[in-house]
């Protein structure tokens, strides 16, 4: 089928939730406790935020699905805009005054969360590539249909349309028992044949010409 050939194209079709492969991976809850500290010790808004970073890290802990939690989540190192928000490349005053208290690495909680603002793009493109399959499985489920309604219309009426034409010309020239037939009988009759529009010429066409 035309949509088996999506998943030589779709290479993320054939791969797991990226983002629930980084939630899970080892370290994971390591980075998160991180996270909930310099948050804890941030500006007054990081501050407010870092009581749901509690609430991820016990998620986790329960071995729930990041999905469960991703849109806000993602908050905390995405705009909606879903652009990187500009206080990972530039840490916060009170959280670099935190950290050098603690003697940590600012290195370390910038990487944590570019981490995750990876993990999110891969989201993104996964979800992307797996709509659209979706939407072409719907399509070509519904092509099938009315392309079965079309031909049993046609039957019901008797009568064809052109395409049917070109693909019963086409099988006859192809059929051993009937082209050296329809070639001598055409032979016979036409000498010259002139192809008006010839750069419109179907492949389908093409061939029931070349098999004369």
């Amino acid at each position: 089928k035309p949509v088996d050939c999506l998943a030589k194209i779709l290479p993320c079709l054939s791969q797991k939730n990226p983002l629930e492969e980084f939630w899970r991976r080892p370290g994971a809850k390591k980075d998160l406790e991180v996270l909930y500290k310099c948050f804890s010790n941030g500006t007054p808004t990081q501050i407010g935020k870092a009581t749901y970073l509690q609430d991820v890290i016990a998620h986790h802990d329960a071995g729930g699905s990041v999905m469960d939690i991703a849109g806000e989540f993602q908050s905390y190192f995405l705009t909606q805009a879903r652009t990187p928000l500009a206080d990972i490349a530039k840490i916060s005053a009170p959280m670099l005054k935190y950290l050098d208290k603690t003697g940590a690495d600012p290195a370390e909680i910038t990487a944590i969360r570019n981490g995750w603002v990876g993990a999110y793009e891969a989201l993104f493109a996964w979800q992307s590539e797996h709509l659209i399959h979706e939407l072409n499985l719907a399509w070509f489920a519904m092509s099938e249909a009315m392309l079965a309604h079309m031909e049993k219309a046609k039957e019901s009426m008797r009568v064809r349309d052109f395409d049917d034409l070109e693909i019963g010309v086409s099988q006859l020239m192809a059929s051993s028992a009937n082209a050296s037939y329809l070639q001598a009988r055409l032979d016979a009759k036409y000498k010259h044949i002139l192809i008006d529009e010839f750069q419109d010429t179907n492949p389908l066409q093409w061939q029931i010409l070349r098999s004369w």
